[in-house]
């Protein structure tokens, strides 16, 4: 197998285990009931790693792995149906993956929040 293919292999295996495994695990909790002790997956005692990923999601966050989530989609769709767009779109695709990776680390959900704010004042002061 040729590096290149090896690596982007690689890669989305990586994507699918790290990235989409956190998420479907807290919407599985929360879809169970699970909001303030979620349990582990052996249902014997309360994961405190699934608890403090829980409480640190905002509509930011959520609204960026909503995006990660689609990007994931994106690459996982194109293997499947046509090879010559995966070769095509892949790297558009991780770029995507890339750039809401970073937002997720560098965005600030207080700057957020006042973004919004502003928009909303800047909206009423528009109004006749």
């Amino acid at each position: 197998m040729p590096f290149s293919v090896a690596a982007r292999y690689s890669e989305i295996v990586s994507l699918l285990n790290s990235e989409l495994r956190v998420i479907i695990e807290i919407r599985n909790k929360l879809a169970h009931g699970q909001w303030a002790y979620p349990l582990t997956n052996d249902g014997d005692d309360f994961s405190t790693a699934l608890r403090a990923a829980m409480e640190s999601e905002n509509l930011l966050s959520l609204q960026y792995k909503r995006k990660l989530i689609s990007c994931i989609l994106d690459i996982v769709h194109d293997v499947a149906v046509s090879p010559p767009t995966f070769e095509r779109d892949f790297d558009s695709h991780y770029r995507q993956i890339v750039n809401v990776r970073r937002n997720l680390v560098t965005r600030h959900y207080s700057d957020y929040v006042s973004s919004l704010v502003s928009k909303k004042q800047r909206g009423l002061k528009k109004r006749p």
